[in-house]
């Protein structure tokens, strides 16, 4: 019956081939993200959910690509409400579920006028306010030091650090219905909603990254077993995936590895026992196969971090070369071949991964030397995008001086979040805040004011989107110059 259907629907695309041309929406329409929604994606979505082979068809996988109706797989049906709305028909009583979720389109845009931080009152645990220039609500999500925790019998909120871990680190699970803060003791699962404490964990590994796409999964590196497993956080279940022995030191990148964004590579570091070298290399969870090594020794001093593309075609690391520290490297994961040395550092700095507006896969963050490249001039605080194919050099974002850039909100393709956690009025605008920044350079989206004073790395903001990049998270002492630093968001949906 299925196939039936499957060379009727067929037909019709073929008839209603003119219906090419409607706006893009998500990647969940516009699967080949060539800004237009129309029969092209449609027979895509079909040749997928025929279990069809997608290379080289334009295809971009996110974890919801052709999921029309929310279902959480992609199937003829998703292909049929495609054709209807590339066709015009109304999608009204149809499970339908994308919308023109442009999240932030409301947020100042003006990338010229300078507000001080505004004073603004602490707000209590699981309380907000609307910031006072930004318009967006912000809620403190963690409690007081000393209070207990709810929900955790005999464990109180510690002193230091109630907060994420870091830009990179997405805290949000793929459907964005739990939040896990991992700069805390003991680790705390929240409601992704309403921020109340579901439970905590003990880790089954010393580290653990949310999967892309199944919202209670979580992957973890397991040090004694030497093994990378998955673990199902609500039943508190593991299965080990990939055998990883004769390494040591594995890590996820150092801290700041990412999986692919249809969740099934990353990005492995770690010490070769039989040599002692350090390699990287690439694992895929979903087949347990582990890549050939990439041997760092005599190339670089040390991989300081690194993570996979969104697509998996590249691996983007910052290194340490011949005593300069922070140099950017792209590799081709396909050929293991380098593609890319930097020569000056920072050239980006407290980078993410993404895919930009033309579809390509690029790496954006802060640069920290003036240098020009392709023709491009750049100071030293900026905001730079690199496009991993070529290594194309672009300025996004030209006020100084940013801090950290994340590329977490995987479900909008086109946009990264940058930290400007500076408190100096010579560099203005952003003073103190977190923006929006769109990846072709032409637009700023200015989201909240942070309140946090840096007094050591842990007071950082790192601030970090949620994958549908509706809401941003991060840390702030609260104009207090000292502990605890205690995790914020900032939701404009």
């Amino acid at each position: 019956m299925i196939k039936v259907f499957s060379i009727l629907l067929l037909l019709v695309i073929n008839i209603f081939i003119c219906g090419d041309n409607v706006q893009a929406i998500s990647n969940r329409s516009d699967v080949n993200q060539d800004l237009n929604v129309g029969t092209v994606d449609a027979m895509l979505v079909l040749k997928k959910s025929l279990g069809l082979s997608m290379v080289g068809s334009g295809w971009v996988s996110t974890p919801n690509t052709g999921d029309t109706d929310c279902s959480s797989s992609v199937t003829s049906v998703d292909a049929m409400f495609l054709l209807r709305y590339s066709i015009g028909l109304s999608m009204i009583g149809t499970n339908w579920c994308v919308e023109d979720n442009d999240y932030g389109s409301e947020l100042l845009t003006d990338t010229v006028l300078y507000w001080p931080v505004p004073d603004v009152t602490k707000p209590d645990y699981l309380s907000s306010y609307v910031d006072p220039i930004f318009s967006t609500i912000v809620t403190r999500i963690v409690g007081n030091p000393g209070e207990a925790i709810p929900n955790i019998s005999g464990e109180v909120w510690p002193d230091e650090q109630l907060r994420h871990g870091y830009s990179k680190r997405q805290p949000w699970n793929s459907d964005e219905s739990m939040i896990f803060l991992d700069r805390i003791s003991p680790d705390v699962w929240l409601d992704g909603e309403t921020y109340e404490v579901l439970f905590t964990r003990n880790k089954p590994g010393s580290r653990v990254r949310w999967s892309m796409t199944e919202s209670e999964y979580m992957y973890y590196v397991d040090a004694s077993s030497k093994a990378i497993g998955k673990w199902h956080v609500v039943n508190d279940t593991t299965t080990q995936v990939v055998d990883l022995s004769g390494y040591d030191d594995i890590t996820f990148g150092k801290g700041e590895g990412n999986f692919t964004w249809d969740g099934e590579k990353v990005a492995i570091i770690a010490k070769r026992d039989s040599d002692s070298h350090e390699v990287v290399f690439i694992v895929n969870v979903k087949t347990g196969v582990k890549e050939p090594d990439i041997d760092m020794d005599g190339i670089v001093d040390e991989v300081n971090n690194c993570t996979i593309s969104p697509l998996g075609n590249y691996i983007v690391a910052s290194t340490d070369i011949s005593g300069n520290n922070d140099i950017l490297m792209i590799i081709d994961a396909n050929s293991r071949a380098i593609t890319l040395i930097e020569t000056d550092r920072g050239i980006p700095s407290h980078f993410d991964v993404q895919i930009d507006q033309d579809g390509d896969e690029i790496v954006a963050g802060v640069a920290k030397t003036e240098v020009t490249r392709n023709g491009v001039f750049v100071e030293s605080g900026t905001i730079i995008k690199r496009k991993l194919l070529t290594g194309e050099m672009s300025v996004i974002s030209d006020k100084r001086y940013a801090s950290h850039t994340s590329g977490r909100s995987i479900n909008e393709s086109g946009w990264v979040y940058v930290t400007y956690h500076n408190r100096n009025p010579s560099y203005p605008p952003y003073v103190g805040e977190v923006v929006k920044v769109k990846l072709d350079g032409t637009e700023i989206r200015r989201v909240a004011s942070l309140h946090a004073i840096k007094f050591d790395y842990y007071s950082e903001p790192h601030a970090v989107p949620s994958p549908s990049g509706s809401r941003v998270m991060w840390a702030s002492d609260w104009e207090n110059n000292d502990y605890p630093v205690q995790a914020y968001v900032a939701d404009y949906r």
